[in-house]
C-alpha cells in the first residue's frame, strides 16, 4: 500500500520524501517494526517514541510519522508530520487494514460494573445464529480463538488488527467493552457503532478522572461523540437517568420498572440462579438463568435488549441466556460438597460492586456466615479504600484483609487506608494464599467464603513482578 493511501483523511504535512512510498506494515514499537514499514512515533506517558526513530530507521522502515520536530535528517525516508500521532493512530491503522470497522456490526458497552457479564450473555445469544468476536476485560475472543487481554479496550492499532482478522474470518459482529480510559485517551477515535449501552456508574478510576462528574462526562461521550444506530441506557441508575435525559435519537431504556422500554418483573433470586419474566416492548419471555444476584437480572435485560434491537427472536434470546452457566470470576460459585462450605470468587474491586455482592450473600439468607477476603489495588484510587472497609464491616461476619495487586505502592499503606473505614474486628494476612487458607479454616458448614477483587485474574503484581496466582485455584485446593 502506498503511503498516501495510509494518510487518507489525515491532516498532515510532508517533511521529507514523497507519499508514493510503499508501506508493508505499520507499528509504533521500534522493537517490532520491520523493513519497509511505517513507524509511528508517539509521545506516551513515560516514553517518547521520537527517541527511537533511529532504531526504526536502522531496521529499514520506509516512512515515519512524527508530531514534533526532530533533529535527524533522513534523506531516503519519507517523514510525515501530524498534529498528534496518537490521535491519528486510528485513522492510519484503519486505512492500512482497509477500514475493517466499517464492515462490522460493532456493539459497545460501557459503565462501571456489569460490562463483562453482559458481553458474555450477548455473545451466547448471538451465537444462536453466528460466531462473534469479543474485546473485553477477561480476554479477546475471535470466533473460537481466545487471547490474553492486556487492556479492556486496546489501542487503535491493535483494534484495527483485530477487526481485520475478524473480517478475514467472515465474522460480522464484534462485542466490545468500552473503558473510560479508551474514550479519554482517544483509543476509539473514528469508530462507529451499531449499538452503544450504559450499565451504571459508581466510584472507580478516580485516580485518573479525579471526580465523578469528570468520569460521567467521559462515559457520556460514547453516546454523544460516536455515531450509533441504537442507544440503550439503565434508567434505574442515577447517572443512567441523567444520560438518558440528555440524549436524542433512538434511545431505549432498561430496568426493573415498567417505565423502561425493556424490563423484568416477577424476579426471584435463588442460591443457584435467577428467574424472571422479561418484557421486550410487549414480548414476554420467561427466563431461568444460572447466574447469581439481582445485578445479573440487569445484565440479562441489557444483553437481551441489544439482541432484540438487532433482530433476534424471543426464542433465541431465551436459549442464549439460559446456556450461560457462569462468567469467569463474576460471582462464580464454588460449592464444597463434602465440607458444606461454599465460596464465591468475584471481581468486585469498587465500593458499589463489593456492596452489591455482599448484599446478595447477606439479604437472601443462603448462608449462615460470610467470611470475606479482600484488599485494594496499588497505584489506584485511594479514597475508595476506607469506603470498602466500611462496607466489609457492615455485611461480613469475618473480614480478612490481604494483598490484591499492590504494584509499586506500600502494601502496609493500602491496608492502613482500608482500615481507616473499619470499626469491626478483622484479620490482616498479607500473603493472599494464606489469607484464603485462614478464611476456609474459619468457615463452618453452611458458611460462605467470599474472595473479592481479582476475579478472573490468574496473576498478582507485587512491585514490578507479575507472578501466577488464582483465587479460584487456591479455593479449589481447600474446598474440593
Amino acid at each position: 500500500m502506498k503511503l498516501k493511501n495510509v494518510l487518507n483523511g489525515i491532516d498532515y504535512e510532508i517533511v521529507n520524501g514523497g507519499v508514493d512510498t510503499e508501506i508493508a506494515g505499520i507499528d509504533y514499537d521500534s522493537r517490532k517494526i520491520g523493513k519497509d514499514e511505517l513507524y509511528i512515533a508517539i509521545r506516551w506517558t513515560h516514553v517518547d517514541g521520537h527517541e527511537f526513530i533511529k532504531d526504526a530507521v536502522n531496521k529499514g522502515v520506509s516512512a515515519i510519522v512524527i508530531d514534533r520536530d526532530i533533529k535527524q535528517d533522513f534523506k531516503e525516508i519519507a517523514v510525515v508530520k501530524v498534529k498528534n500521532s496518537y490521535k491519528s493512530l486510528f485513522g492510519l491503522a484503519s486505512n492500512f487494514y482497509g477500514k475493517p470497522a466499517d464492515k462490522l456490526n460493532i456493539i459497545g458497552i460501557t459503565g462501571t460494573n456489569g460490562k463483562t457479564t453482559t458481553t458474555y450473555l450477548l455473545k451466547s445469544i448471538l451465537e444462536e445464529r453466528e460466531q462473534v468476536a469479543i474485546i473485553g476485560t477477561i480476554r479477546y475472543i475471535i470466533g473460537k480463538e481466545k487471547r490474553e487481554a492486556p487492556n479492556t479496550t486496546p489501542d487503535a492499532l491493535i483494534l484495527n488488527r483485530i477487526f481485520s482478522e475478524v473480517v478475514n474470518k467472515g465474522i460480522k459482529t464484534v462485542i466490545m467493552e468500552i473503558s473510560s480510559h479508551s474514550i479519554a485517551l482517544g483509543r476509539i477515535n473514528g469508530m462507529k457503532f451499531n449499538t452503544v449501552a450504559f450499565t451504571n456508574l459508581s466510584r472507580e478510576h478516580l485516580d485518573f478522572h479525579k471526580d465523578m462528574e469528570s468520569y460521567f462526562k467521559v462515559k457520556s461521550k460514547l453516546f454523544t461523540d460516536y455515531p450509533s444506530v441504537n442507544k440503550v441506557v439503565n434508567i434505574d441508575d442515577f447517572y443512567g437517568k441523567r444520560l438518558f435525559e440528555s440524549l436524542k435519537g433512538n434511545i431505549y431504556t432498561y430496568g426493573l420498572s415498567k417505565k423502561a422500554n425493556f424490563y423484568a418483573e416477577r424476579v426471584n433470586v435463588a442460591k443457584h440462579g435467577i428467574q424472571f419474566t422479561l418484557n421486550l416492548n410487549g414480548d414476554e419471555i420467561s427466563l431461568k438463568s444460572k447466574l447469581l444476584g439481582e445485578y445479573n437480572v440487569y445484565n440479562s435485560i441489557l444483553a437481551s435488549s441489544i439482541a432484540y434491537l438487532n433482530g433476534f427472536t424471543p426464542g433465541e434470546i431465551k436459549s442464549g441466556i439460559e446456556k450461560v452457566e457462569y462468567v469467569e470470576g463474576r460471582t462464580e460459585l464454588i460449592e464444597g460438597e463434602k465440607s458444606g462450605i461454599d465460596a464465591i470468587v468475584d471481581y468486585a474491586h469498587t465500593p458499589d460492586a463489593l456492596e452489591r455482592l455482599l448484599l446478595f450473600a447477606r439479604e437472601n439468607g443462603f448462608w449462615n456466615n460470610i467470611i470475606l477476603v479482600f484488599g485494594c489495588g496499588g497505584d489506584r484510587d485511594t479514597e475508595k479504600r476506607p469506603r470498602m472497609g466500611t462496607i466489609a464491616c457492615k455485611y461480613a461476619d469475618t473480614v480478612i484483609l490481604t494483598n490484591d495487586n499492590p504494584r509499586n505502592e506500600s502494601p502496609d499503606k493500602i491496608i492502613s487506608d482500608i482500615e481507616a473505614g473499619m470499626e469491626c474486628p478483622h484479620i490482616v494476612e498479607m500473603e493472599r494464599a494464606k489469607a484464603i487458607e485462614k478464611a476456609v479454616g474459619k468457615a463452618k458448614t453452611g458458611d460462605v467464603v467470599i474472595v473479592a477483587g481479582k476475579g478472573h485474574e490468574d496473576y498478582q503484581i507485587i512491585g514490578n513482578m507479575k507472578r501466577h496466582f488464582s483465587d479460584r485455584e487456591e479455593l479449589l485446593k481447600r474446598l474440593v
